[in-house]
């Protein structure tokens, strides 16, 4: 593994490991979930990022796949927006501000999906072809 993918690698993984479903940052709602994301997040630390040599990848050079990643993206700089009612208001949704994770990115389209559902709110549909259903 090369110097940048390594680079590349810790800062996923360093992201990863900052957010608040990440043990001690905040209680588990769900902890078989939280232990499938765990051992997927530390396996791909291990393995990082495919590469030619990989058999299934031999004729495909990941490179490509992942040269737009986003550098940076923490919750640090991600500014979480509130909308309650009231302050008593159980239903209050915590949606963050993901703007920083598009700077310096030009994008006709942006499909969001909080929890598996569509955010038409977040989503940024300018520029869909001919045939494609949302």
């Amino acid at each position: 593994m090369d110097n940048l993918n390594s680079n590349i690698i810790e800062k996923i993984y360093n992201s990863y490991i900052s957010f608040p479903w990440y043990p001690g940052q905040r209680d588990i709602k769900n902890p078989e979930v939280h232990n499938i994301r765990n051992n997927a997040i530390t396996r791909f630390k291990e393995l990082g990022f495919p590469e030619m040599k990989d058999e299934d990848w031999r004729y495909t050079n990941p490179k490509d796949f992942y040269k737009g990643i986003p550098s940076g993206i923490t919750p640090q700089n991600l500014s979480i927006t509130t909308k309650v009612k009231s302050s008593r208001d159980k239903n209050a949704v915590l949606t963050p501000d993901l703007s920083p994770a598009y700077a310096g990115m030009e994008m006709d389209n942006i499909v969001v999906n909080i929890n598996g559902n569509f955010s038409e709110e977040f989503s940024s549909l300018k520029n869909i072809p001919r045939g494609v259903i949302v």
